[in-house]
């Protein structure tokens, strides 16, 4: 894989300041955040937006230092979040919890609905002409497709693929659905200065937005717009903002970047003991939190076989929410392929404590190697490669009195010619697969004899 345009050889002075400033911050390093509701925005909270050039948006990895600090700043706006009710089209988005407006010819209503893992877009109004007059028209993503825009989920090394689908019927006639479908990867970690801020603990997401657009007219599909978009988050601990949202083309080309100024007034609860600490925060808004002591035995990480079902469960509690979206004590799953579960549970309103659960799925084993079947004299070194899939480990006997490997590319010599039958045993913790090859191992003066004694006939023939 080739590396970021942020490790070329243009960009050794820029890469010398940055590593100086690396060192500085590793020095007093802390490790990487993972995103929790802190990070979640609120009715009320509001920020200074900059629209500013940079060089670079940095490179991937841990203990990153992104370094924005002598970006140009082309304007600033401001952005706010505040009540659906404020907005009048409350009716329209039910369950939406925060609201954001912008635009200036067409005003565009934005609705997020949110709980303790996942803050989303679930809805949208639009005031403009659509060809008509002024009109106000209005949307919500279907169930089970909201646009998931921070999650509880999102550590480094994190990934996943999701899928929204909003729809928005403009009159009795004609229906727009807007779909999307993100790649998201958290990919780095580190600190982030931007001139207007340090932020000593930032995690950075990854996101490829494919949209697709489609127009339907009396039912009928009438066209469709195509769209990809390639932009990073850079979430800092208890900011409940992005710091930083960097935009680039498909190589990775920086276009523009928005960064926000955090006030150094910051609300929220002061209170170390409370629940809801925010350390960032020193203005008590009255919001603390506090919860009982509790704990409760988790299933821990585990393996299965391909196709077996298993029963993930808390051993205690009140309240339970799954990634899954059950709400019950104790789910069971059918796996075929690996993956992380996590689970939300309480004993008190708001009161939540969460575990992850590796489920790490064994697959059917199939076995197989290769050699270079050119050069099998006796006294050579022979290399083995496997090619097994899905396997843990390896039995290599091969056919030459008892010896046996357990390497998964041995190099074995063998020391009298002759047909070796030699068998790979591939196996994991549920199958096993076995293979056997006929070798024929000779010596180099049967091969040049072989060779000499060759003739045709007749000749000419």
């Amino acid at each position: 894989m080739k590396k970021s345009k942020c490790c070329a050889m243009n960009m050794q002075m820029k890469i010398l300041f940055s590593c100086i400033i690396l060192f500085i911050f590793i020095l007093n390093a802390t490790a990487q955040i993972t995103l929790d509701s802190t990070n979640f925005p609120y009715t009320g909270l509001s920020y200074t937006r900059f629209y500013a050039m940079a060089d670079t948006i940095g490179c991937l990895g841990e203990n990153q230092h992104y370094n924005f600090s002598e970006a140009f700043i082309a304007f600033s706006d401001s952005m706010k979040y505040f009540s659906p009710e404020e907005t009048s089209f409350a009716e329209q988005h039910p369950g939406a919890e925060v609201a954001t407006i912008t635009g200036t010819d067409f005003k565009i209503y934005y609705y997020y609905s949110k709980n303790i893992s996942a803050y989303w877009e679930s809805g949208i109004t639009l005031i403009g002409d659509f060809g008509e007059g002024i009109d106000t028209v209005h949307g919500n993503n279907e169930p089970g497709y909201g646009d998931t825009l921070i999650s509880s989920q999102y550590s480094y090394g994190y990934s996943t693929i999701q899928h929204s689908v909003s729809t928005i019927p403009f009159n009795p006639w004609v229906d727009v659905y807007l779909h999307k479908v993100k790649e998201i990867s958290v990919d780095g970690w580190g600190s982030l200065s931007t001139g207007l801020n340090e932020f000593p603990d930032v995690l950075r997401i990854k996101y490829t937005e494919y949209r697709h657009d489609s127009v339907f007219v009396l039912g009928n599909f009438d066209s469709a717009n195509h769209d990809t978009l390639y932009y990073y988050y850079y979430f800092a601990k208890g900011i409940p903002h992005p710091v930083v949202i960097a935009y680039t083309n498909k190589t990775g080309q920086l276009k523009y970047i928005e960064m926000i100024h955090v006030l150094k007034k910051i609300p929220g609860c002061t209170d170390a003991s409370a629940i809801n600490y925010n350390p960032f925060a020193n203005l008590d808004d009255g919001s603390c939190i506090y919860c009982e002591e509790f704990d409760y035995p988790v299933t821990t990480d585990t393996s299965v076989c391909y196709g077996d079902s298993l029963t993930l469960q808390v051993s205690g509690g009140s309240s339970w929410e799954w990634s899954t979206g059950d709400t019950t004590s104790s789910i069971s799953v059918l796996q075929d392929s690996s993956a992380i579960y996590s689970v939300f549970y309480s004993i008190q309103s708001n009161c939540w404590k969460s575990a992850t659960i590796n489920v790490n799925v064994n697959k059917p084993v199939e076995a197989g190697y290769w050699l270079d079947t050119s050069q099998l004299y006796i006294n050579d070194s022979i290399l083995f490669i496997n090619a097994s899939e899905n396997a843990t480990g390896y039995i290599w006997n091969f056919g030459d009195s008892s010896n046996s490997s357990t390497l998964t590319n041995p190099i074995y010599v063998f020391d009298e010619p002759g047909v070796k039958d030699v068998m790979l045993i591939a196996y994991n913790e549920c199958f096993s697969d076995t293979v056997i090859y006929h070798l024929t191992i000779t010596t180099i003066e049967e091969t040049e004899n072989l060779i000499t004694n060759f003739r045709i006939y007749p000749n000419p023939g």
